[in-house]
């Protein structure tokens, strides 16, 4: 289970720093104002190897500035991503980087275009080198919609839909992805 903390967060709109690894696209976290230096940071559980990050950043026309760091220790950071200069506007930002062992990851807000606030719907983290996703079942609860990332952010994504209860979501994951869950 993927934990999340945050410098700072919306709490008058129930904006935690939770909400960016729930899985569900409609939760999101938000810091408390539109300040550079606003952070999300994974708890991955224990140190395991990564190699691609996706953000899905709360407007789709805006170009966020940020950088995503890594840890094993939450005292020594390494740089994994620098949007530093990102002048790209995109809802999804997905990131492949050489596999580095970290538990802990930081994505550091570092403003945005439209002046808005660092907000995330969700973050994810895989393993691209060993197959293995780490957070890739996005499913809301609330309209049974399940979205399944294939192949750790290899750009084939599908959309399943069901009016069905919650089971049979797991049975439509099994039949899309050939697992058992």
């Amino acid at each position: 289970q993927v934990a999340a903390s945050a410098s700072s967060e919306e709490t008058g709109k129930q904006n935690f720093a939770k909400h960016a690894v729930d899985g569900d696209l409609q939760t999101r976290w938000c810091a408390a104002d539109s300040s550079s230096g606003q952070w999300l940071q994974l708890d991955l559980g224990k140190v395991q190897p990564i190699s691609a990050v996706r953000l899905h950043w709360e407007q789709p026309n805006n170009a966020y500035r940020y950088q995503i760091e890594g840890s094993v220790d939450r005292e020594q950071w390494h740089k994994l991503v620098d949007a530093a200069k990102n002048r790209k506007n995109e809802r999804i930002a997905s990131h492949s980087f050489d596999s580095q062992a970290v538990r802990y990851v930081r994505v550091t807000f570092l403003g945005s275009k439209s002046g808005s606030w660092g907000s995330l719907w969700e973050v994810e983290v895989a393993d691209k080198e060993s197959g293995e996703d780490l957070g890739s079942y996005l499913v809301n609860w609330k309209s049974q919609a399940v979205t399944v990332l294939l192949g750790a952010f290899d750009d084939m994504t599908c959309t399943y839909e069901t009016e069905y209860q919650v089971p049979t979501v797991y049975e439509a994951l099994d039949r899309i992805v050939g697992r058992n869950l």
